[in-house]
Parts: C-alpha cells; sequence; structure tokens
C-alpha cells in the first residue's frame, strides 16, 4: 500500500512524536496537527515536517487538517477531566476519513478490556468495561473501526513525553530520591512499552492493505513487575528505591479534592489484574519488530527526565 501523505492527529504528544520520526525516515510527507502550535513547533521545527494548528474537536477543522493526505494517525490524548472528548474526536477524525477517502489508524490503550478474563489477552477479548473510561475507549475504537480505521491497542507507556502514564513519575520521583507512588499491585505481573519502539510496528500496520478494519496488540519486550522496573530505576539513579500503593481507601479520600484521581479509582481492578497483550496476531503479519529492554528503556526514560526543558 502506498502512502504519499501522511497526517498526525495529536502530534505533539508522546506517540504521535516517534510515529512523524519513522514516517519522515521513510521519506513519507508528514503534516503534524496539535491545538498547540508552539508545542508542534518545539517538537518538528526543521524536521521537514508541515505544522498545522488546529482545534481537532469541529468536523471541518478535522477535514481541513487532513486536506491532501492518504492516511490519518489519530494520536490524540486527552486529559482525565475531558475524556469525554474521545468520542467528537474520533467523530472528527472519521468525517476527515470520508471527506478525504484517507485511510485512518488509531493509537489507543487497554482499558476497554476491563475486566481480565485470563492472560494473555488477544483482541478478540471481550471488552464489557464497567467503568466510564473503559466505555469511552470502547466507544471510541468501534467508530473508528467501523468506519474502517486499524485500531493498535499499547500497554502502559513510558518514556519520552509519556507523563500521562505511571511509569514516568515514579522514576522521576525516585530519580529525585523521593518515594513512587503505584496505584496497583507492585508485584503483579504487567507489561510496558518504550513509547518509541510503537512507531515501527504501527507505521508497519500503516503500510499494509489487511492492517484496515482490524484490531491489532502492539506491546514491548514483555511481562514484568513495577517493583522490578523500580529497583532499575534505583540502580540507575544510585538511589534505594521507595515505593507505596494507593489503595482504594486512599485513592477514595484523594478523589475528594481531585477529579482525575476520582476517575483512575474505577480502573483499580484493572491494575490489581492487568492485561498482557498477545501480539502473535501483529508478528503474524510483519513478523518480530524491535523492542527496547527494559534495562535500557529506564536508563534513557531517566537521562530524559533529567535534560533541562
Amino acid at each position: 500500500m502506498h502512502i504519499r501523505k501522511a497526517v498526525i492527529f495529536g502530534a505533539a504528544g508522546a506517540t504521535g512524536r516517534p510515529i512523524a520520526r519513522e514516517l519522515l525516515r521513510r521519506g513519507i510527507q508528514v503534516r503534524v496537527v496539535s491545538r498547540n502550535r508552539g508545542r508542534l513547533d518545539r517538537a518538528f521545527q526543521g524536521t521537514g515536517a508541515e505544522i498545522a494548528e488546529a482545534d481537532l474537536k469541529y468536523g471541518e477543522a478535522a477535514r481541513r487538517a487532513a486536506d491532501s493526505c492518504d492516511l490519518i494517525f489519530h494520536c490524540l490524548g486527552v486529559p482525565l477531566n475531558r475524556f469525554r472528548d474521545h468520542i467528537p474526536l474520533a467523530r472528527s477524525t472519521v468525517s476527515a476519513m470520508r471527506s478525504t477517502g484517507a485511510r485512518g489508524l488509531l493509537v489507543g490503550s487497554f482499558w476497554s478490556y476491563e475486566p481480565i478474563l485470563g492472560n494473555p489477552v488477544s483482541e478478540t477479548h471481550p471488552r464489557r468495561s464497567r467503568t466510564l473510561l473503559g466505555r469511552i475507549r470502547r466507544e471510541q475504537e468501534d467508530i473508528l473501526q467501523e468506519a474502517g480505521a486499524a485500531v493498535t491497542i499499547l500497554p502502559d507507556f513510558y518514556g519520552p513525553h509519556a507523563e500521562a502514564g505511571l511509569l514516568n513519575p515514579a522514576l522521576r520521583a525516585i530519580d529525585a530520591g523521593k518515594t513512587a507512588n503505584w496505584i496497583g499491585d507492585l508485584d503483579a505481573i504487567r507489561e510496558f512499552i518504550h513509547v518509541p519502539d510503537c512507531a515501527f510496528p504501527i507505521v508497519e500496520l500503516a503500510l499494509r492493505e489487511s492492517s484496515y478494519g482490524e484490531r491489532w496488540h502492539v506491546a514491548g519486550p514483555g511481562p514484568v513487575t513495577p517493583r522490578e522496573l523500580l529497583r532499575m530505576a534505583g540502580i540507575r539513579s544510585g538511589r534505594e528505591p521507595g515505593a507505596r500503593t494507593a489503595t482504594p481507601f486512599v485513592l477514595s479520600l484523594l478523589g475528594l479534592i481531585n477529579s482525575d484521581v476520582r476517575a483512575l479509582k474505577e480502573l483499580y481492578p484493572l491494575y490489581l489484574n492487568p492485561p498482557i497483550l498477545d501480539t502473535r496476531k501483529l508478528r503474524g503479519l510483519i513478523g518480530d519488530y524491535p523492542v527496547t529492554s527494559y534495562e535500557s528503556g529506564i536508563e534513557q526514560t531517566i537521562n530524559w527526565i533529567r535534560k533541562p526543558r
């Protein structure tokens, strides 16, 4: 499948940046779009990417942003206090796909899979989430997949610009000699992906006709416990790692003053019994793909955290 020009909605976020770099590396023209022109300029000035500012919640803005493009990457992140915006944003992307004839690809999360019925979790695992956040994710996925988009599901990610996840703030705390906060079980087997690693497999999927209208799991180097990752961070930082877990009771108290914490409390069962994503379907299509070891990913992330902004 030939892609002449791709547009990335939400390009200034953690996943949009490496996807843009991978497309440019392959000689594909790229337009990067976000509401924040300043963030786009800082991220992409001098890269060869075309920069465009737009509020993509509005269909007309999304259609203009996708004009002359063959493919739309939907990488939009939304703060928890505006999480419902995922639905109009998904509809705007579908409107842009239909207006331009472009293909679409969603970069999504695993939240719609709660409750986890058993590991590893394949793309056919039921999506019966009892949480508001999970139901919003499921509706977002359905809107785009029913329009013919490819839907990619990632585990928790960490690394450059991945501040919305759990691991980056914990690494930042340990590197500063503080106690890391964690939601869920520190000893529960789970997985993460170093966010730059998502770009190669996602772009590979985007270039294959058979990817569209399907769900695909993109994961990292395999299962690990959060406690082991924090131990690695302590070694890298030269500090004894300290961590405390936030119980449902503590989250309830914090939720009285913080709406984001109140929303995350619903997901607590998912962080006690997290999914391990089965990637056999993806590997059957594109083969093996490069991933960063946890040791190297932790080191790279701490180095990025220490850089002056």
